[in-house]
């Protein structure tokens, strides 16, 4: 027999909802519970952390949706805020930080974008492993555009 939780309000944002669990009878939607994942005592232009468990890169993971899917915390971040990624792109952070979870520090780009990203903050250089093949894929983007970026949108390259 199903257990039926009374109505109550989410502690987030306080709209009224019917808890479908026990784990859910605080919040509304995986957005609000999002709210409570990231530290935010650092002001609106401060790093985020995430205060869950980070995955051995440093990222955080969250539930979304149905609470079946899973999503990295940055990610799932942007989403609450921005809508769907687009296809072929990904969520990039200016401030370097795995955990972070400021929108302000969260933008769309792709893989070459990120890429690039790397290279111009010295995280990433040619003399790693894989020279070879790092090399092949540095010609291939001089030859698109020189250090040209992605419009996040379009996709163009500017």
């Amino acid at each position: 027999m199903s257990r039926i939780f009374k109505p109550r309000n989410c502690i987030i944002c306080k709209k009224p909802f019917t808890p479908i669990n026990a784990k859910a009878a605080k919040f509304c939607s995986w957005q609000c519970k999002l709210e409570t994942k990231f530290d935010k005592s650092g002001g609106r232009r401060a790093c985020w952390p995430f205060l869950g468990k980070l995955l051995p890169k440093g990222y955080g993971q969250v539930s979304i949706g149905n609470g079946k899917q899973l999503e990295y915390a940055h990610r799932a971040q942007w989403m609450k805020k921005h809508g769907p990624i687009p296809p072929g792109m990904n969520v990039l952070h200016t401030c370097d930080n795995p955990p972070c979870g400021n929108d302000r520090h969260l933008f769309l780009g792709t893989q070459s974008d990120n890429m690039i990203d790397c290279l111009n903050k010295g995280r990433w250089s040619l003399s790693d492993t894989g020279r070879k093949r790092k090399s092949r894929f540095m010609k291939r983007l001089r030859k698109k555009k020189k250090w040209g970026v992605r419009d996040p949108i379009t996709g163009q390259w500017m």
